[in-house]
């Protein structure tokens, strides 16, 4: 016997939200007020997640979801000596409550991938979503989408080009 899935998740992007690069229209600026606009390891944080593996795209905002890219396995600051046939991409969704992983999908790289992206490592790529998808560039690998309850609906390369910077 199998279990029915559980239907997709859609929600609307709602004027808190934050489902892109730069949040709404990509402008940077929020409407919400009271912010804080100081934070640290032990000031202004609501919650802290170990994620599984190093990456400097930006998270963005759905609802009660959070969702976020990171990379492991190779070319980790601090981790020396990997192989690029380990190197993957995770796709996180984590509840905006309490941090606790929701989802998590791993997308192996397409390889080779470049051997050495300055800084930004191999998750640069902010995810975005439209309130019923969620979409992830990752570099060489291409562009997935991904419903909200972290099935993966689609993959399409887009090149496999990239510079110093990597790809984002």
């Amino acid at each position: 016997a199998f279990a029915a899935a559980a239907p997709p998740v859609a929600l609307r992007p709602a004027p808190g939200d934050w489902p892109q690069f730069r949040g709404p229209g990509g402008v940077g600026v929020s409407k919400e007020q009271g912010l804080p606009v100081n934070w640290g390891p032990e000031q202004n944080l609501v919650w802290k997640a170990e994620l599984p593996g190093a990456g400097a795209s930006s998270a963005i905002v759905l609802g009660a979801r959070v969702f976020v890219t990171c990379y492991s396995g190779y070319g980790v600051p601090g981790q020396e000596g990997s192989d690029m046939s380990q190197l993957k991409r995770h796709v996180l969704c984590l509840s905006l409550g309490d941090g606790k992983v929701v989802w998590q999908r791993d997308v192996p790289a397409a390889l080779p991938e470049q051997d050495k992206v300055r800084e930004h490592g191999y998750a640069a790529s902010t995810p975005a979503t439209d309130g019923e998808r969620l979409y992830v560039f990752s570099g060489k690998s291409g562009v997935f989408a991904f419903d909200l309850n972290g099935q993966q609906l689609w993959q399409a390369n887009v090149g496999s080009e990239a510079h110093g910077w990597g790809s984002a």
